[in-house]
């Protein structure tokens, strides 16, 4: 016995309304945090966001957290290496990035206020004070204008040692 198509058009229309409401749904889930892609995202940029406060809330404790041997850099700059890589790597962590901090900012040029404040509290705090004395003496505040100084003064030493060690010219 054949199905009354009234029936049948009653039954289509309820499946076709079903169908709609479900896309209505899914198409509401995202806004509502259902994606899970979506969610991941968010949880990392909400890390991220806690991460980097906390760099600017305090620079040396960020540091510290990232480099357990915590570099101080010596008056005589032997250690410079070693402490560049440990401003690097605080850095790379804090702004979550892979390449070079110093070079993606143009050595500090391209920062925004609070951030230099915080990178140049953190070289403040990670030289020898008697460094630390020439460095405000100087009246370097900028992470820049520090990081500079600190380098110029490293290449002199440098070739003061090769001058001093017959090495140069």
């Amino acid at each position: 016995m054949a199905a009354n198509p009234n029936d049948a058009l009653a039954n289509l229309k309820r499946q076709m309304a079903d169908m709609t409401a479900k896309l209505n749904l899914l198409k509401a889930a995202p806004h509502q945090g259902h994606d899970p892609v979506s969610a991941a995202v968010r949880a990392q940029e909400h890390c991220q966001e806690i991460i980097l406060g906390s760099f600017l809330k305090s620079p040396l404790k960020l540091h510290r957290e990232v480099n357990p041997d915590h570099v101080v850099l010596s008056f005589n700059l032997a250690n410079y290496a070693q402490w560049e890589e440990s401003i690097e790597a605080t850095l790379q962590y804090a702004f979550s990035v892979t390449e070079p901090m110093i070079a993606k900012t143009n050595n500090f040029t391209d920062l925004a206020t609070e951030y230099n404040h915080a990178i140049a509290s953190l070289m403040k705090n990670t030289i020898d004070k008697s460094l630390l004395g020439i460095i405000k003496a100087a009246g370097h505040k900028t992470a820049k204008a520090i990081f500079e100084a600190l380098k110029l003064k490293c290449e002199r030493s440098d070739q003061s040692n090769d001058n001093f060690n017959g090495t140069g010219e």
